[in-house]
């Protein structure tokens, strides 16, 4: 059986690279861990993060990009994501006042969009779910709005 390379969501870690965000990405690496999930860049440059990558030898499993960032700076931000290696980036939750049907239906209608964008520089897009996206809302889950809408 192939190995299955296992990558750390950066996230469970955040008060440690909040401290030492290059140490901690190395202490991941060390630890045995082969990919991270990015949450977050600790101010790196794409430069600085592929050098940091390079001397880890950690893959980018993906990365947790807020949705303003998202659609306000697609283009940088598939830029940036590119030049370090990785091969997909996703919104990693919803702000609470966009959790009802409504605001689903305006998430889904900008990830269509972000997911064209990220389709065409060759890379994937997806979103990061949670519990709350299955409670119903008004009658409706969050969850079944954004698979049937994107």
């Amino acid at each position: 059986m192939a190995n299955v390379p296992i990558a750390l969501q950066l996230y469970t870690v955040r008060d440690e690279l909040a401290k030492d965000f290059a140490g901690t990405v190395r202490r991941v690496a060390q630890i045995g861990y082969t990919g991270i999930e990015l949450a977050g860049t600790g101010g790196l440059s794409a430069a600085e993060m592929s050098d940091l990558l390079a001397e880890t030898g950690l893959k980018v499993a993906g990365s947790h990009v807020g949705l303003d960032v998202l659609r306000e700076d697609t283009d940088s931000v598939i830029e940036y994501y590119r030049a370090i290696g990785a091969e997909a980036v996703g919104v990693p939750a919803l702000p609470r006042d966009m959790q009802n049907p409504q605001g689903y239906r305006q998430v889904a209608a900008a990830m269509n969009e972000l997911g064209a964008a990220f389709k065409s520089a060759g890379m994937m897009f997806y979103y990061h779910n949670h519990a709350f996206e299955f409670d119903g809302v008004e009658g409706e889950r969050g969850i079944d709005i954004l698979y049937g809408e994107t």
